[in-house]
Protein backbone atom coordinates (compact mmCIF):
# COMPACT_ATOMS: atom_id res chain seq x y z
CA UNK A 1 0.00 0.00 0.00
CA UNK A 2 1.01 3.90 -1.19
CA UNK A 3 2.17 5.77 1.89
CA UNK A 4 0.11 9.27 1.67
CA UNK A 5 1.79 12.32 1.86
CA UNK A 6 0.14 12.99 5.43
CA UNK A 7 1.72 9.65 6.39
CA UNK A 8 5.00 10.43 5.00
CA UNK A 9 5.34 13.90 6.61
CA UNK A 10 4.51 12.47 10.45
CA UNK A 11 7.20 10.07 9.55
CA UNK A 12 9.82 12.82 8.33
CA UNK A 13 8.64 14.59 11.67
CA UNK A 14 8.30 12.22 14.01
CA UNK A 15 5.04 13.01 14.62
CA UNK A 16 2.69 10.13 16.19
CA UNK A 17 0.34 11.08 18.07
CA UNK A 18 -0.64 14.75 19.90
CA UNK A 19 2.26 16.93 20.13
CA UNK A 20 2.93 18.39 23.47
CA UNK A 21 4.51 21.31 23.86
CA UNK A 22 6.95 22.09 26.59
CA UNK A 23 7.72 25.51 28.19
CA UNK A 24 11.50 26.23 27.82
CA UNK A 25 13.84 29.02 28.34
CA UNK A 26 11.77 30.17 31.10
CA UNK A 27 14.80 29.17 34.09
CA UNK A 28 15.16 33.26 33.92
CA UNK A 29 11.49 33.99 34.53
CA UNK A 30 11.35 31.62 37.42
CA UNK A 31 14.41 32.69 38.98
CA UNK A 32 12.63 36.09 38.53
CA UNK A 33 10.07 35.06 40.60
CA UNK A 34 12.25 33.39 43.54
CA UNK A 35 14.32 37.14 43.60
CA UNK A 36 11.28 38.95 43.59
CA UNK A 37 9.92 37.10 46.49
CA UNK A 38 12.76 37.75 48.59
CA UNK A 39 12.90 41.58 48.08
CA UNK A 40 9.09 42.22 47.79
CA UNK A 41 7.89 44.46 50.95
CA UNK A 42 5.42 42.25 53.46
CA UNK A 43 2.59 44.81 52.53
CA UNK A 44 -0.54 42.61 50.97
CA UNK A 45 -0.71 44.94 48.43
CA UNK A 46 2.80 44.23 46.99
CA UNK A 47 2.71 39.82 47.50
CA UNK A 48 1.84 38.40 44.24
CA UNK A 49 1.09 34.86 43.76
CA UNK A 50 2.90 33.11 40.91
CA UNK A 51 0.41 32.98 38.25
CA UNK A 52 -0.12 37.15 38.57
CA UNK A 53 3.59 37.01 38.10
CA UNK A 54 3.70 35.15 35.54
CA UNK A 55 1.01 36.82 33.54
CA UNK A 56 2.35 39.96 34.11
CA UNK A 57 5.70 38.71 32.25
CA UNK A 58 3.30 37.75 30.01
CA UNK A 59 1.26 40.33 29.15
CA UNK A 60 4.33 42.73 28.95
CA UNK A 61 6.13 40.42 26.72
CA UNK A 62 2.94 40.49 24.42
CA UNK A 63 2.98 44.11 24.29
CA UNK A 64 6.70 44.43 23.15
CA UNK A 65 5.75 41.73 20.42
CA UNK A 66 3.63 44.09 19.22
CA UNK A 67 5.45 47.05 19.70
CA UNK A 68 7.76 45.11 16.88
CA UNK A 69 4.73 43.69 14.89
CA UNK A 70 4.60 47.93 14.85
CA UNK A 71 7.32 48.48 13.60
CA UNK A 72 8.60 50.14 16.60
CA UNK A 73 12.34 49.50 17.42
CA UNK A 74 12.71 48.82 21.46
CA UNK A 75 15.95 50.15 23.44
CA UNK A 76 16.57 47.83 26.22
CA UNK A 77 16.71 49.52 30.13
CA UNK A 78 20.74 49.68 31.82
CA UNK A 79 22.29 49.57 28.57
CA UNK A 80 21.40 46.08 27.37
CA UNK A 81 21.02 47.07 23.34
CA UNK A 82 18.02 47.44 21.11
CA UNK A 83 15.59 45.03 19.83
CA UNK A 84 14.25 45.66 16.14
CA UNK A 85 13.09 44.07 12.90
CA UNK A 86 15.18 44.37 9.45
CA UNK A 87 15.24 43.04 6.36
CA UNK A 88 17.90 41.52 3.96
CA UNK A 89 17.76 41.33 0.79
CA UNK A 90 17.90 37.99 -0.64
CA UNK A 91 20.50 36.19 -3.11
CA UNK A 92 20.89 33.14 -5.09
CA UNK A 93 23.95 32.61 -7.13
CA UNK A 94 26.75 28.85 -8.42
CA UNK A 95 30.06 29.18 -6.37
CA UNK A 96 33.20 28.42 -8.10
CA UNK A 97 33.12 24.74 -7.47
CA UNK A 98 29.24 24.44 -9.39
CA UNK A 99 27.49 24.34 -6.05
CA UNK A 100 24.11 26.08 -5.81
CA UNK A 101 23.66 28.94 -2.77
CA UNK A 102 20.98 30.46 -1.89
CA UNK A 103 20.05 33.18 1.13
CA UNK A 104 15.94 32.37 0.74
CA UNK A 105 14.33 30.64 3.02
CA UNK A 106 13.08 27.51 2.17
CA UNK A 107 9.66 26.13 1.99
CA UNK A 108 10.09 22.87 4.18
CA UNK A 109 6.10 22.11 3.73
CA UNK A 110 7.01 21.56 -0.26
CA UNK A 111 10.61 20.32 -0.13
CA UNK A 112 9.05 17.26 1.97
CA UNK A 113 5.82 17.00 -0.70
CA UNK A 114 8.76 17.25 -3.60
CA UNK A 115 10.66 14.49 -1.63
CA UNK A 116 7.61 12.32 -1.05
CA UNK A 117 6.70 12.20 -4.79
CA UNK A 118 10.40 12.44 -6.30
CA UNK A 119 12.82 10.29 -4.64
CA UNK A 120 15.89 11.69 -7.15
CA UNK A 121 15.24 15.04 -5.25
CA UNK A 122 15.20 13.42 -2.11
CA UNK A 123 17.82 11.62 -2.51
CA UNK A 124 19.99 14.65 -4.03
CA UNK A 125 18.28 16.55 -0.75
CA UNK A 126 16.78 19.49 -3.56
CA UNK A 127 14.70 21.73 -1.77
CA UNK A 128 12.27 24.34 -2.79
CA UNK A 129 12.41 27.73 -1.36
CA UNK A 130 10.48 31.12 -1.11
CA UNK A 131 10.48 33.15 -3.93
CA UNK A 132 10.92 36.86 -1.98
CA UNK A 133 12.70 39.23 -2.83
CA UNK A 134 13.30 40.33 0.73
CA UNK A 135 13.53 38.25 4.28
CA UNK A 136 12.44 40.03 7.75
CA UNK A 137 13.96 39.15 10.99
CA UNK A 138 14.23 40.10 14.31
CA UNK A 139 17.20 41.43 15.31
CA UNK A 140 18.84 42.16 18.88
CA UNK A 141 21.46 45.19 18.69
CA UNK A 142 23.81 45.24 21.12
CA UNK A 143 25.41 48.37 19.87
CA UNK A 144 25.92 50.73 22.69
CA UNK A 145 25.62 48.14 25.50
CA UNK A 146 27.85 48.42 29.06
CA UNK A 147 26.69 45.77 31.01
CA UNK A 148 29.77 42.40 30.74
CA UNK A 149 30.53 39.19 29.75
CA UNK A 150 28.16 40.19 26.63
CA UNK A 151 29.34 36.46 25.63
CA UNK A 152 27.35 34.84 27.74
CA UNK A 153 24.29 36.71 27.39
CA UNK A 154 21.49 35.83 24.36
CA UNK A 155 17.87 36.30 23.01
CA UNK A 156 15.80 33.92 21.65
CA UNK A 157 12.58 34.87 19.89
CA UNK A 158 9.42 32.49 20.32
CA UNK A 159 8.03 30.89 17.75
CA UNK A 160 4.48 32.35 18.27
CA UNK A 161 6.44 35.84 18.05
CA UNK A 162 7.97 34.92 14.31
CA UNK A 163 4.53 33.60 12.94
CA UNK A 164 2.80 36.73 14.48
CA UNK A 165 5.53 38.82 12.21
CA UNK A 166 4.98 36.51 9.73
CA UNK A 167 1.00 37.01 9.55
CA UNK A 168 1.56 40.45 9.73
CA UNK A 169 3.59 41.42 6.81
CA UNK A 170 1.82 39.18 4.62
CA UNK A 171 -1.47 40.48 5.33
CA UNK A 172 -0.64 44.47 5.36
CA UNK A 173 1.94 46.58 3.84
CA UNK A 174 4.84 46.54 6.12
CA UNK A 175 8.07 47.26 5.46
CA UNK A 176 11.84 48.37 6.87
CA UNK A 177 15.15 49.40 6.61
CA UNK A 178 17.16 47.39 4.40
CA UNK A 179 20.39 45.91 6.50
CA UNK A 180 23.48 45.95 3.63
CA UNK A 181 25.48 42.80 2.88
CA UNK A 182 28.64 41.88 5.16
CA UNK A 183 30.56 43.12 1.64
CA UNK A 184 28.82 46.33 1.62
CA UNK A 185 29.24 47.11 4.93
CA UNK A 186 32.76 46.58 4.81
CA UNK A 187 33.29 48.39 1.22
CA UNK A 188 31.76 51.30 2.77
CA UNK A 189 33.75 51.15 5.89
CA UNK A 190 36.49 50.63 3.42
CA UNK A 191 37.79 47.65 5.07
CA UNK A 192 37.45 45.54 2.17
CA UNK A 193 38.91 45.43 -2.10
CA UNK A 194 36.76 44.37 -4.77
CA UNK A 195 38.46 41.19 -5.07
CA UNK A 196 37.88 40.15 -2.11
CA UNK A 197 34.10 39.83 -2.33
CA UNK A 198 31.64 38.07 0.40
CA UNK A 199 28.60 37.36 -0.76
CA UNK A 200 25.85 37.54 1.57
Amino acid sequence: MEQTFEEYLKEVKNVHGDRKHKITGSQNTIAGFSYYRKIRPQESKFVLKDYQYLSIIREMNNLLADCLVENKSIRLPSGFGKLEIVKFETKSWIDEGGKFISSKIVDMHNTFKLWHEDEEARLNKIKVRFDEDYIFRIKYSPKGRIYKYNGYFLIKFNRELKHKLSRFIKTSNYDTYLKPSKYAWLKQNGRTSESSQIKY
